[in-house]
């Protein structure tokens, strides 16, 4: 459903009954149809040219009390992924302490040949710590984690940072599907860029 024919590209300049209605029904809950940074369709029918149709049919309401807080809110349309429909993501931050990124475990770790015997090694590492055992077994897990950041980069050239780049470069992709349409070459990037992340998540 859009609100105004802004949300819409192609086909016909007329807006339905709903789409007033769904209007009125904003209004009267006193709510803000945040704006996207990063793109305003969320959808498009994989045709260039004339032809092309892409609406914004994706989106996040949210209260006008919450507008007026001090936080930070930003709202984004995720990378392409080989569908019609762009995935829409929305984030508040207030005031915080920064933070480092959470650990996360990588799946392709387990295609490394040595992963399970630098697992068994870095358990058997001897520690100068003594504590309960629960104290213990948190320090050891803390210390396997570093030591996985540390392989990770070294083995993997940081695939952390390699996902980003490919992120980037599917949000760049999907500006230029809105703005420009589908074609031969575009379709041909999109299925090497959406390859790349499959085998990153594997």
């Amino acid at each position: 459903m859009i609100k105004s024919l802004f949300e819409k590209k192609g086909g016909m300049r007329i807006l339905s009954k709903e789409s007033l209605e769904f209007q009125n029904f904003i209004v009267k809950m006193n709510l803000v149809d945040t704006e996207m940074s990063t793109g305003l369709f969320t959808w498009n029918n994989k045709r260039g040219g004339e032809s092309q149709l892409a609406s914004k049919l994706e989106r996040f309401m949210i209260s006008e009390d919450l507008m007026i807080t001090n936080k930070e809110i930003i709202l984004e349309v995720l990378p392409f992924g080989g569908l019609d429909h762009w995935l829409v993501q929305l984030e508040i931050k207030g005031k915080c302490i920064p933070r480092n990124r959470p650990f996360r475990f990588e799946n392709i770790w387990l295609s490394h040949p040595e992963f399970f015997n630098n697992i068994k090694n870095w358990w058997k590492k001897y520690l100068q710590i003594q504590g309960t055992r629960m104290f213990l077994i948190h320090k050891r897990l803390k210390y396997i984690k570093l030591k996985l950041k540390d392989w990770n980069i070294n083995e993997f050239n940081n695939i952390f940072v390699e996902e980003k780049s490919v992120e980037n470069k599917m949000k760049e992709l999907n500006q230029a599907l809105i703005k420009e349409g589908i074609d031969k070459d575009k379709s041909n990037q999109v299925d090497k860029y959406q390859q790349e992340w499959d085998n990153m998540c594997k």
